[in-house]
């Protein structure tokens, strides 16, 4: 694939360095000329750091370029699709690259002592001076013009060699993990031939990033030292997060003093070999596994909690049936009150024994698929996400953090209406729901989660709650309770709102 690559021209009696923008919506670019030309690159050479900026744009042979100061040298894109430093044998090459990678390596970490990780690493955004020195190119900049090409331009010289869960930020004094990772798929390239994953599309290279065990390089190339193999294979270990930056220097230096290959017999050769086969359809199993649960978790989690949901209800319906109700003992007042609080626990049980006739039963199934959501948060993430709305207003109603919400009631008063052999109340509380958070007015003060302002007056129960946090809304309720007697227990056989 031919690219579009940044190069020295003449420009005004003097070479500049021309970044080259795709045939469509420069315009884009160029409204933002005036931002991009204070994003710095920067120039690392004999441990001094200087910054590199845009000067500004021309065009050229029908194609319009980004430029600044520019220096003879060589990209990095071009000296990692070298294949002249493989020599006769195909199989065993990359000593050439070293130099190059040497030269990065130490200039990354030049920029780290200085205080500078860069967010990316692009093929495209790296030249390799032949005074010494390491440019690198503003990654702002170059990340908007890489926008701007085709989607097999930005695989070429960004996806394949960044991880897509370790993208850095500047200046926030993140790890310089990503960094390493991209040093560690420069390098397998160099050496092997190809990058450690690679494929078709987006999504399925980042796939395979997170969850596909690469083959061992020493044995994906048998011959390859197994000190080298094993420092690549460190670097992009899904599970401790690669190795350092500050390590590579040392290894890149002592592979070029002691080399990349090793003798190898035939045998040892055709075993290695197989060892690898045997790796490569383990880790295929084992990833065609991670991407299925990947794509389809959500559908069978979905089915999963519908069986659930149907166990749950059918189960209630025998239990109700068959046996005798949890609130038999209950004065009427504390059948309304153990309705009411039972929201707070989830505890749809409890609720059913207190009602008869249908009555809550939109609310109670509300309850249930509430039940069912906290139960699969519990079984992921090993704790519930919907707090207890009288245990949360207990500990002064503090600031939720998504995905945190709240369900139940507070501030319950019950009044009696009427007594025995039909007993009636009202009840008057405040229902907190999960809702999400509507967009303020224009202009209007956003409203803090949890605030203890005036409490929300009277109003039907269908009408909107009003939003006070992530994912959570509150409604001040009133309602009339209608009970009488059943099965041995007081039962509520009617719930209209006031």
């Amino acid at each position: 694939m031919s690219l579009p690559l940044p190069t020295l021209l003449q420009r005004e009696g003097r070479q500049v360095l021309a970044i080259p923008l795709a045939a469509r919506r420069n315009e884009y670019v160029l409204r933002m000329l005036p931002d991009l030309r204070s994003a710095p690159g920067y120039r690392v050479e004999a441990g001094r750091i200087e910054e590199w900026r845009l000067e500004g744009f021309f065009s050229d042979e029908g194609r319009l370029y980004l430029y600044g100061p520019g220096e003879p040298g060589r990209l990095l894109e071009t000296v990692i699709g070298d294949e002249t430093g493989r020599g006769a044998d195909p199989e065993r090459g990359g000593e050439a690259a070293l130099p190059f990678l040497a030269r990065l390596a130490q200039a990354l970490v030049h920029l780290e002592e200085a205080g500078i990780v860069l967010e990316r690493l692009q093929s495209d955004s790296v030249v390799f001076l032949e005074s010494g020195g390491v440019l690198f190119l503003p990654p702002e900049v170059m990340k908007k013009v890489g926008d701007l090409h085709p989607i097999a331009y930005k695989m070429r010289v960004f996806e394949l060699i960044n991880h897509p869960d370790r993208l850095g930020a500047p200046g926030r004094g993140q790890s310089s993990g990503h960094l390493s990772f991209s040093l560690g798929a420069l390098t397998y390239r160099a050496v092997l031939g190809a990058y450690p994953f690679e494929a078709d599309s987006e999504e399925e290279l980042h796939n395979m990033m997170r969850h596909l065990q690469s083959v061992s390089p020493a044995l994906r190339r048998p011959g390859l030292r197994s000190e080298v193999g094993g420092f690549l294979q460190q670097a992009m270990a899904q599970e401790t997060g690669g190795a350092a930056l500050a390590e590579w220097p040392p290894a890149l230096a002592e592979w070029r003093r002691e080399g990349l290959w090793r003798p190898l017999e035939e045998a040892e050769h055709k075993q290695l070999a197989e060892q690898a086969r045997t790796q490569s359809e383990r880790a295929a199993r084992s990833y065609g596994r991670r991407v299925f649960w990947q794509r389809k978790g959500v559908t069978v989690l979905i089915v999963a909690a519908a069986v659930v949901i149907a166990g749950v209800l059918a189960g209630s319906y025998v239990r109700n049936l068959l046996a005798p109700p949890a609130t038999r003992g209950f004065a009427p007042r504390e059948v309304v009150e153990a309705y009411l609080l039972s929201m707070n626990s989830l505890d749809h049980t409890l609720m059913e024994d207190c009602t008869v006739d249908g009555a809550g039963k939109q609310t109670i199934r509300e309850v249930i698929n509430l039940y069912v959501l906290s139960r699969v948060s519990q079984g992921y993430e090993g704790r519930s996400n919907i707090l207890p709305a009288d245990e949360w207003d207990r500990q002064g109603r503090p600031p939720l953090q998504p995905p945190e919400t709240v369900f139940g009631v507070t501030d319950l008063e019950i009044t009696p209406i009427r007594g025995e052999p039909e007993p009636v109340f009202d009840a008057l509380y405040t229902r907190w729901i999960p809702e999400p958070v509507q967009e303020d007015p224009p202009g209007a003060a956003p409203a803090e989660p949890g605030d203890r302002g005036q409490t929300p007056e009277v109003g039907e129960p269908i009408e909107p709650a009003q939003p006070r946090g992530p994912n959570v809304a509150e409604s001040r309720v009133s309602e009339r309770y209608f009970l009488r007697m059943h099965r041995g227990a007081w039962a509520i056989y009617r719930i209209e709102p006031r």
